[in-house]
């Protein structure tokens, strides 16, 4: 199943969308929260905990605080979303965010302000079990995220970040349904998606939100480049995002990829060499198993400008072993750069390998159509693997 099916469950909920609690809440020491942000944006985790610590220390009642620890793990593992070793940790801090928001529930002046983090918690845990095709989690606790922001998507808020979540819900509510109907059942208590209101609001959210500018400018990306299959508007917003915050790798690595796909290379070649340096150089939140999918862009670029052996040379440094939870997690980029990689076997004279490389495929899980085309290899070095049974 495509990974944006639980879209529709999770409402892809940010951070940054939890802090709209009504029509005029301002957070106390906005600025200092909009410091920390940009801090773990930037992936410079340690200086936005430390400055967090002091904010929470001036607030330690506001459940601002208990929420923004919690986004700080998030962005640690969005950054390196393949990689499963903070989950644990996480969904232990959304919970411990849920519970301190239930405490807070109770006193009336704060009692909006903490069901809105509570909600974001939730959806926060749907979001990473989605990430980790736990479908039945991500459901469950996506339509209890969902209870806690109904007003913001009957539009009852009116500041930037509430139309960032009503936003996606309207996309996802209307685009998701008609590529899997079975999703229909689970929404017929919720009001209708509109495709072009919620990219609508989603702009909105991106020239306005206090918090979710980024968080849309993503998301905006992510839908141009998914469902509305338009790599040149994604790649504006990649490139934006990726300018402000030159050291997130998550960034770096769509815009590359974007850049690719639209047909400017030097950009693209520029982007993942950039990423593969920082990981040769051992900079934090750069990790060996990225190289996996950073090889086979550049292996792409490689077969782009006619040059078989270097794209052949980048997609064997792919296939080195990685982790086991990891390589589950990219084994899809391990099967791409095995099919490339054996017909360049092929074009290179070297039939033998290749048609081990194409049999070795047919062990594996498919994935885009894999198995077809390793056949389609075999068939094209005489082997019909029909004939064989």
């Amino acid at each position: 199943m495509n990974k944006l099916l639980p879209a529709v469950f999770l409402l892809l909920l940010s951070p940054a969308f939890l802090h709209a609690q009504d029509r005029t809440w301002i957070p106390p020491d906005k600025a200092e929260i909009d410091t920390i942000v940009d801090l773990m944006y930037s992936m410079e985790f340690v200086r936005a905990e430390k400055r967090l610590a002091i904010w929470q220390g001036k607030y330690p009642h506001r459940p601002e605080g208990y929420f923004l620890q919690g986004m700080n793990l998030w962005v640690q593992l969005f950054v390196d979303i393949y990689n499963p070793f903070l989950d644990g940790e996480f969904q232990a801090k959304m919970d411990e965010v849920i519970d301190r928001c239930e405490e807070i529930e109770e006193e009336d002046s704060l009692k909006t302000i903490a069901a809105f983090y509570k909600s974001g918690a939730i959806g926060f845990k749907a979001r990473l079990y989605g990430n980790r095709e736990n479908w039945f989690s991500a459901a469950r606790f996506g339509i209890k995220a969902l209870d806690g922001i109904e007003e913001a998507i009957d539009g009852k808020y009116s500041n930037g970040d509430a139309k960032f979540g009503a936003g996606v819900y309207y996309y996802y509510a209307d685009v998701i349904p008609k590529e899997y109907p079975m999703v229909k059942p689970l929404l017929w208590f919720y009001p209708k998606g509109d495709r072009k209101k919620g990219l609508d609001l989603l702009k909105e959210a991106a020239a306005g939100g206090l918090f979710t500018q980024t968080e849309a400018k993503y998301y905006l990306g992510m839908i141009y480049s998914g469902q509305e299959k338009d790599p040149f508007q994604a790649l504006k917003y990649f490139r934006e995002i990726s300018i402000k915050y030159p050291r997130n790798s998550r960034f770096l690595y769509w815009r590359g990829s974007l850049a690719y796909q639209t047909g400017d290379y030097r950009d693209a070649d520029s982007c993942m060499a950039v990423m593969e340096a920082r990981i040769s150089s051992n900079q934090p939140f750069y990790f060996p198993h990225q190289l996996r999918y950073i090889y086979y862009i550049r292996g792409l670029i490689a077969e782009s400008r006619n040059n078989p052996e270097l794209a052949f040379t980048f997609y064997e440094e792919a296939l080195k072993p990685v982790e086991p939870e990891i390589h589950r997690e990219t084994e899809n980029y391990y099967v791409y750069c095995m099919i490339r990689g054996a017909n360049l076997m092929v074009r290179l004279g070297f039939r033998e390998e290749a048609e081990k490389r194409f049999r070795q495929i047919l062990t594996i899980k498919e994935y885009s159509n894999s198995h077809r085309r390793a056949k389609d290899g075999l068939a094209g070095l005489g082997i019909r693997i029909e004939d064989e049974k």
